[in-house]
């Protein structure tokens, strides 16, 4: 027996509530071939702990009013808001960069329940082109109450869902390790020592 597999064993609390709990999540990656549950690296250096969804998250890079825009056009959209979520990468890496910013550890998320989740085409909302664009855009628009060439506020927030794609090809997300953020009330957080052994975990949580 793996120490990493003598670890689950002996906390059996929450990974017995994680496949109870947690089923709807379980079933999406396993029915779409998905072989790590998604990442996110965080402050915290705990094994696993279970937390509700914020719902006033704030932002790191972006305008605060570009911001609330973009969360109320994707509301009434039909999309995940981005403040009210808890933002995952299929990418481990990439998760780990973010957990040695913050100074904690990778976990991989296990969301509660019933959930939504969107994604635009990109590892990073803000790093891609079209979403930099758009989080210009908008701020200048907010600013100045226009854009150049009649440019307006419709077309700029259009721009932006005809990119956002929400509860569907959650496999070209995850082979393409986009960025993906889901909307829930809690989530499981399980430290994630590598990317390796979240597939084993998942396994088991399979099986």
């Amino acid at each position: 027996m793996t120490r990493f597999i003598k670890y689950i064993k002996e906390n059996k609390n929450w990974f017995d509530d994680v496949q109870k709990y947690c089923r709807s999540y379980l079933n999406m990656l396993n029915n779409n071939n998905i072989k790590t549950p998604f990442f996110r690296g965080m402050k915290s250096t705990d094994e696993w702990f279970k937390r509700p969804v914020r719902k006033d998250r704030q932002p790191r890079e972006t305008d605060i009013d570009v911001y609330k825009t973009i969360n109320n056009y994707y509301e009434d959209m039909g999309h995940v808001p981005r403040d009210r979520a808890v933002i995952t990468s299929p990418k481990y890496k990439w998760a780990k960069f973010f957990a040695r910013l913050a100074g904690g550890n990778v976990y991989s998320i296990f969301p509660i329940g019933s959930f939504d989740f969107s994604f635009v085409p990109t590892y990073d909302f803000n790093s891609l082109k079209s979403a930099a664009n758009i989080s210009m855009n908008l701020s200048t628009y907010l600013k100045h109450g226009y854009y150049e060439n009649d440019y307006q506020l419709d077309d700029i927030l259009d721009e932006l869902g005809e990119l956002t794609n929400t509860n569907k090809n959650i496999s070209l997300a995850y082979k393409n390790g986009y960025e993906i953020w889901f909307g829930c009330d809690e989530y499981y957080a399980i430290n994630a020592p590598d990317e390796e052994k979240s597939k084993q975990l998942l396994s088991m949580l399979l099986s």
